[in-house]
């Protein structure tokens, strides 16, 4: 795991001054890989920086050498890891001078560069990424990320200056942004608070996921090359191969596939630790990691008096054999967190989950462990939210009808302008419905479709951004094992059937069927809970700022006060004005 900070001068060398000031932001960055730090001038005006948290293979320290292609024609900045690297390796370059394992995956990537034109590297890679390269015989700079979203970059342009950063706050190091109201406002309008390209700063946008951009550097003109979107996973002929299989056989397969994957996953050389919060997405995937690794912690966090599950996982210590270490959260431990998990974000937190995240990464980290395996995607992929079981029966719908992509109006603010998210939002609906045109059963389709716009923009701009962050933030990498590609192809082609029970007499047993049924085998039927949900104490952090009509948000979002303090706040929008508040408080007062 890495940290990302690029920075082009336009019209200008760059200077000792402004360096040191690059330095500085890229050492903002030095959470997200604090191993190792390169930065160096190319052509006199491009500050090419980057931190390493070093988890795959053995870096070449500090000459940055393997941040440099054979040919001397690359220059790559990378963040993230690339599971299927030694795969690549052989396949495309065993014959150059550099050879496994000694070799990295931000290497191998570079290098890739000299045998393929850049569009056709994303197709090959399998992992969670994001990279810079800089081609310098055409004087061209590439940008990219994963399709799923688990890494980003994000990306300000002014008159003088381009930056490329990993995080928002590197770049307010060099370049004061302004807050955009209406996104806040839009946050009212959403479950989450989430953006697609946009952020909540109007200088900086993010690059899309699976996007590959082109900058000319000659005329700094953007091009985007290619867009591998998650559709690219989508085969409807394994889909009516699947009709005809059974759950049984289907799960053999999920097996195999789980057990790969994550014995490829395992940072064998450094300490470890796995998420098990007592459902089954955290307990199937820790029960791999401890079959097939050693896992130096097994970690859940407990909201005291909220969680109903994670406060006692005892059955699952005795069958895994192994303890469990639980956080126990309070009322203030949570609001103190929450101050901390905004400065990282340069944000409102997007979910009221990522405090939890957050803390548990702190404690993993305090014990010497520098990954941990989370079970991000797995709901959106396998049908995990209510949502789904209540899906309308008709499809006359502008949006999502999921409850996690759907688009909501307000009377909150005196004057609305929500048109950028309503029209994303609605985009966003129509493609996932064209993404499964291949399903008769128009219900199915409905469905299917409400999933995959869960995957594409809810989960990219909230569950990875949480996972992602909270636990740099602490120079903790998260591992979803969920995400790796064979899983999301296997997922996006399983038939409805076997993700949702919708005749079940066990209302515990009608989501996310295939997952449960191999839980079944690993854990038995009786530690099937009911799903739970993030717990926290979001609103009741509100307990510390005071009266609501003292609010900066009222007149910062030109929210209608009448409607605020006549308690009309639902408890959603409670928490979200919270959230708020916090935030400005710390930015603009």
């Amino acid at each position: 795991m890495c940290g990302i900070f690029i920075v082009i001068q336009k019209n200008s060398q760059i200077t000792d001054q402004q360096r040191t000031l690059y330095s500085r932001a890229l050492s903002d960055l030095s959470f997200r890989g604090p191993d190792l730090k390169i930065e160096k001038i190319i052509n006199e005006n491009i500050y090419f920086g980057q931190t390493i948290l070093s988890l795959v293979g053995n870096v070449k320290h500090s000459t940055g050498q393997h941040l440099i292609s054979s040919s001397k024609k690359f220059h790559i900045a990378f963040n993230g890891e690339i599971y299927n690297y030694q795969e690549l390796h052989q396949r495309y370059l065993k014959n150059l001078s550099f050879h496994l394992p000694q070799t990295t995956d931000t290497e191998v990537l570079v290098n890739l560069h000299d045998q393929l034109t850049p569009n056709k590297i994303p197709y090959l890679l399998d992992g969670m990424y994001a990279y810079t390269l800089f081609d310098t015989e055409n004087n061209i700079l590439y940008l990219n990320r994963d399709p799923q979203g688990e890494k980003t970059l994000y990306v300000l342009e002014s008159s003088e200056r381009i930056i490329i950063s990993s995080e928002i706050q590197a770049i307010k190091r060099v370049q004061k942004l302004t807050l955009d109201a209406q996104v806040l406002r839009d946050y009212f309008c959403t479950r989450h608070f989430m953006f697609e390209a946009r952020t909540l700063y109007p200088e900086v946008r993010q690059l899309l996921p699976g996007q590959l951009q082109s900058l000319e550097l000659k005329n700094f003109s953007w091009k985007t090359v290619d867009h591998l979107t998650l559709k690219h996973f989508i085969e409807p002929e394994i889909y009516q191969k699947n009709k005809k299989r059974t759950l049984d056989d289907l799960t053999d397969e999920l097996d195999q596939i789980l057990s790969h994957n994550i014995g490829q996953m395992i940072p064998f050389q450094r300490d470890f630790a796995s998420v098990i919060s007592g459902g089954i997405d955290s307990s199937l995937i820790t029960a791999y990691a401890v079959m097939l690794g050693n896992p130096k912690k097994l970690i859940a966090v407990n909201h005291l008096g909220k969680d109903q599950i994670s406060h006692d996982l005892k059955k699952f210590e005795k069958i895994l054999n192994r303890p469990i270490d639980i956080v126990n959260v309070d009322q203030v431990v949570y609001a103190r967190a929450l101050v901390a998990c905004q400065k990282t974000l340069s944000a409102p937190i997007f979910s009221h989950s990522f405090v939890g995240q957050s803390l548990q990464s702190q404690f993993v980290r305090s014990n010497g462990c520098v990954a941990m395996f989370g079970g991000e995607g797995a709901d959106e992929l396998f049908g995990g939210y209510g949502t789904y079981l209540n899906a309308p029966s008709s499809n006359q719908h502008l949006f999502s009808p999921s409850t996690y992509t759907s688009y909501t109006e307000t009377n909150l603010f005196k004057n609305n302008q929500h048109d950028i998210l309503k029209q994303e939002l609605g985009t966003l609906w129509q493609k996932s419905q064209n993404n499964f045109s291949h399903i008769s059963d128009l219900r199915e389709r409905m469905i299917q479709s409400m999933m995959f716009a869960d995957l594409s923009y809810q989960l990219p701009a909230v569950g990875l951004r949480g996972a992602d962050l909270m636990s740099m933030m602490w120079s903790v990498e998260t591992r979803s094992i969920f995400l790796r590609r064979d899983i999301i192809r296997f997922a996006l082609n399983l038939p409805l059937n076997f993700k949702l029970d919708f005749s079940s007499p066990d209302s515990n047993l009608s989501t996310k069927k295939i997952l449960k049924n191999l839980f079944i085998r690993k854990f038995g039927p009786e530690l099937i809970l009911p799903k739970q949900g993030f717990a926290g104490f979001p609103n009741e952090a509100g307990v510390y700022l005071g009266l609501i009509e003292n609010y900066l948000a009222l007149d910062f979002l030109d929210m209608d006060k009448n409607q605020v303090l006549k308690k009309n706040l639902s408890y959603e929008a409670h928490w979200k004005l919270i959230n708020i508040e916090y935030y400005l408080r710390q930015n603009i007062a």
